[in-house]
């Protein structure tokens, strides 16, 4: 797992969406995938302001939302500690034209195994997790096998399965996008990060308070910007796989939610 990164979307092509029902105790999991998504080579952008050894700075206004939303009150918490699935995450197995997919509970962790046939997006999602506009969003992700190819981490204001952002790692480095229905912004292209833990879990956050966002990797800043496009949302774990035919397995944890 030593891959630099070759290619990752700049540019929707079309999207389509399935479900998969089933009811696991008392939760009823849906199961939602998106994409087919175009390569293009990825541009290089860099925050604003970096210090000598080129680690971004952050500014004093991300600084002190920083400070101000780690006290915020915890309104969702999921260690995945139980397989009882109160929660309603994304479980099970999964056949398609478009993959073949798992998605377990095991020793603490929340597990998914996939094969894509096809270049497709999928959020993983639980149903009780609250909308929000203002949020703190903290989730442990890691890759734990196959290549650097996927891009994986959270998505956020997710409104209606259609209006979204998406804060992922690719290999080394990160990816911030927005899709709104069929069109496809890449908020920040490839940039690469020496906050990121490749072969490691890597914990993603994102703080966000009305269009303003903050985004931190291993509790270090990595980027600010504002954004006016999706005001309100959902939130859960995102993997864009945009190579055909891969086979990628991946482990999430400590998914905690708070707000003001």
């Amino acid at each position: 797992m030593n891959e630099t990164p070759e290619s990752i979307p700049s540019k929707n092509k079309s999207r389509f969406q399935f479900f998969v029902l089933a009811f696991i105790g008392l939760g009823l999991i849906a199961y939602c995938v998106f994409g087919a998504i175009s390569l293009l080579s990825p541009k290089v952008k860099t925050p604003t302001k970096t210090q000598d050894n080129g680690v971004p700075t952050a500014s004093k206004k991300a600084q002190a939302l920083i400070q101000d939303s780690a006290d915020w009150a915890i309104v969702f918490e999921e260690q995945f500690e139980s397989d009882t699935n109160l929660n309603g995450w994304n479980y099970g197995k999964a056949s398609t034209e478009e993959m073949e997919s798992n998605i377990d509970f095991k020793d603490g962790k929340y597990i998914w195994e996939v094969s894509n046939k096809n270049t497709i997006l999928v959020s993983l999602a639980p149903l009780t997790v609250p909308e929000l506009r203002d949020f703190r969003i903290s989730a442990d992700v890691k890759l734990t096998s196959g290549t650097y190819k996927p891009v994986y981490g959270i998505v956020f204001r997710d409104s209606s399965n259609t209006d979204y952002y998406l804060f992922g790692i690719y290999g080394e480095g990160f990816v911030i996008s927005k899709y709104l229905g069929e069109d496809f912004t890449r908020l920040v292209d490839y940039q690469k990060s020496q906050a990121i833990l490749p072969q490691d879990s890597n914990r993603l956050t994102v703080i966000g308070k009305g269009s303003y966002f903050v985004f931190l990797i291993n509790d270090q800043f990595v980027y600010e910007l504002t954004d006016r496009d999706i005001r309100k949302g959902s939130f859960g774990y995102g993997v864009g796989l945009y190579v055909k035919d891969l086979h990628n397995s991946f482990e999430f944890d400590n998914f905690i939610l708070q707000a003001p």
